[in-house]
């Protein structure tokens, strides 16, 4: 899990800051890291998650994370207690966000301090990228495109399976 602090210390030394952070430095990166994430898409990856519960009734253990498809590529659905139907013991998560809290979890729309990690080492080189072409002087709209490449490129995959057509209902 890569933090601010390590994105820190990987640019230092390419753009002529001081390796251990200080202060000011570490707070000028985290401006334009907050910088580059507003104007960046919201990049969406798929995290497998266990979970846990008796057959037929499985939930997950963080209420934060909403599971969105079962490990055939079904949608989850779920039950009015918070549980879900089913007897596979993984499932997967739908996450948007670049940055996350460490302790908790939860996705971060800003980043607000040096322990704030990146949801997926995935976005390590394309934050780093445009975190260099903004200190270098090129203006953020135009570095952020590294960002938003790779959001288009995440690891989420198309469901191509064919429909089930027992499953759909028509109206006369």
């Amino acid at each position: 899990m890569t933090n601010v602090v390590d994105i820190y210390k990987a640019l230092a030394v390419r753009i002529n800051y001081p390796i251990e952070p200080t202060h000011r430095c570490i707070q000028k990166i985290i401006g334009y890291l907050n910088l580059l994430i507003s104007l960046s898409n919201t990049p969406q990856y798929i995290v497998e998650v266990l979970l846990e519960g008796d057959p037929g009734k499985r939930y997950t253990t963080k209420r934060s994370d909403r599971v969105a498809y079962l490990s055939d590529g079904s949608p989850a659905i779920m039950n009015p207690g918070g549980t879900i139907n089913t007897h596979d013991d993984k499932a997967f998560v739908i996450r948007t966000g670049l940055f996350m809290d460490l302790q908790t979890g939860d996705i971060k729309n800003f980043v607000t301090d040096q322990t704030d990690v990146l949801s997926d080492d995935y976005y390590l080189q394309p934050i780093l990228t445009s975190l260099y072409l903004v200190l270098s002087g090129v203006s953020p709209s135009e570095a952020v495109m590294y960002i938003n490449d790779a959001c288009t490129r995440s690891t989420a995959k198309v469901h191509t399976q064919q429909i089930n057509l027992n499953n759909i209902k028509r109206r006369l």
